[in-house]
């Protein structure tokens, strides 16, 4: 008799962890689940641009063309000379911090006519 009841709680207790396992087995399917990342509307409007992002933009299209000859080049060494991106950024942001009034001046006039659109 006391055999019997040890195999029927085992049983039970089996019975119990296997619903677990089911539980576990749907909850890991739904976290699996690829996630589509939202694409922006492309007919959205998008947000205006700030006099430092207009002196951005503009210091690194000069610095493309600059590094574009090295970029194309065969010689080792003119790709080597050429300046890393991280650095780029520091030394733009160091420019704009050091820029005179009047050439600052200049962007955010940029800037107030790109929020107008």
């Amino acid at each position: 008799v006391a055999l019997y009841e040890v195999l029927k709680r085992r049983d039970a207790h089996i019975e119990r962890l296997t619903g677990e396992i089911t539980k576990l087995k749907a909850f890991i399917s739904k976290r699996k689940q690829t996630y589509k990342r939202k694409r922006k509307d492309e007919s959205a409007p998008t947000r205006a641009l700030s006099a430092y992002n207009i002196f951005v933009q503009d210091r690194f299209s000069q610095l493309a063309k600059e590094n574009e000859q090295a970029l194309k080049s065969a010689d080792s060494d003119a790709q080597l000379k050429r300046v890393p991106p991280a650095s780029l950024v520091a030394s733009t942001g160091n420019q704009w911090k050091e820029l005179p009034p009047e050439e600052k001046a200049l962007y955010e006039e940029r800037a107030r006519e790109d929020r107008k659109r």
